[in-house]
């Protein structure tokens, strides 16, 4: 994703149930989509990533990310956190 003017990543810590603070991202701009084939895909405007990377205190690293339309992503950004906050080792 190429960050757009307004598109400035902010980091901050969120509290899970592992006991560790994942470090959660959020930025926006046009996003360009992995091109494999011989087709070159055209890159779309307004789109958001949110992202976090979760330790477990020595049992690995988990990485998330959500990557779509602004519009729609923004509208998730709470069920996205309440996820990264809900994980636990059960």
């Amino acid at each position: 994703i190429g960050l757009e003017e307004d598109g400035v990543i902010r980091l901050r810590e969120l509290k899970t149930k592992l006991g560790a603070e994942a470090t959660l991202t959020v930025f926006s701009g046009t996003y360009t989509a992995m091109d494999f084939g011989p087709q070159k895909k055209d890159p779309t405007e307004h789109f958001m990533m949110l992202g976090a990377i979760v330790p477990t205190n020595g049992d690995g690293t988990f990485y998330f990310r959500l990557i779509g339309p602004r519009a729609t992503v923004d509208a998730q950004r709470e069920a996205f956190e309440a996820m990264l906050k809900s994980l636990d080792k059960k």
